[in-house]
C-alpha cells in the first residue's frame, strides 16, 4: 500500500493547492473537483503512481496518462476520478483539477478580468485554464463536466 499512500498524498496535496487557487482566483466560491491530476517526475515516479493508482481503483480512460476510478466512495480524495500524468509535463507543476462549474459565463467573466488566464480551443465545449506564477498547480474551468461528456463517469 506504500504506492498507494504516496498517490493519495500527492493527490491531496494538489487538491489542497487548487483549493487554495481557486480562493484567490475567485474568493467565496465553491466549486467540488470534477477530477484531478498527479503530475510524474520521470518514469520510475510515473510507475510508482500507477501502482498506487491500481490499488485504489481501475484505469477507465487514457489522456495524457491513465485515468483511474476509485472504488472506494469514502476514500480522503475530493473526487474518485484521478489521472496519473505521463512524465514530460510542465516540471514545475505538481498536478492539476477540473472543478465543476454550474455556471459558466460568471466563472468565464470573472477568470477573464484576470491577467494569467488562457482558453483551450475544444471541440464542443470551453474550456479556461489558470497556471499563476508563484502557485505549483492548474485550474481548469470547463463548460461541461469531462467526467461525465467524455468518460461516461460520475466522479
Amino acid at each position: 500500500m506504500a504506492h498507494a499512500e504516496n498517490l493519495t498524498e500527492r493527490a491531496l496535496y494538489v487538491a489542497n493547492r487548487s483549493q487554495q487557487l481557486l480562493e484567490d482566483l475567485i474568493p467565496g466560491s465553491d466549486m467540488p473537483i470534477d477530477y484531478l491530476s498527479v503530475f510524474s517526475k520521470d518514469a520510475g515516479d510515473y510507475e510508482r503512481l500507477r501502482r498506487g493508482a491500481q490499488e485504489l481503483g481501475e484505469m477507465v480512460f487514457r489522456k495524457n496518462g491513465e485515468i483511474y476510478l476509485l472504488h472506494d466512495e469514502d476514500q480522503d480524495l475530493p473526487s474518485r476520478v484521478v489521472r496519473v500524468r505521463e512524465p514530460g509535463a510542465n516540471p514545475r507543476l505538481e498536478g492539476c483539477v477540473d472543478f465543476v462549474v454550474t455556471d459558466y459565463g460568471i466563472v468565464r467573466a470573472a477568470l477573464m478580468s484576470r491577467p494569467d488566464p488562457f482558453e483551450l480551443p475544444k471541440e464542443g465545449y470551453d474550456i479556461i485554464g489558470v497556471s499563476p506564477p508563484g502557485y505549483d498547480v492548474s485550474a481548469y474551468f470547463p463548460s461541461q463536466r469531462l467526467t461525465e461528456t467524455l468518460m461516461g463517469l460520475e466522479s
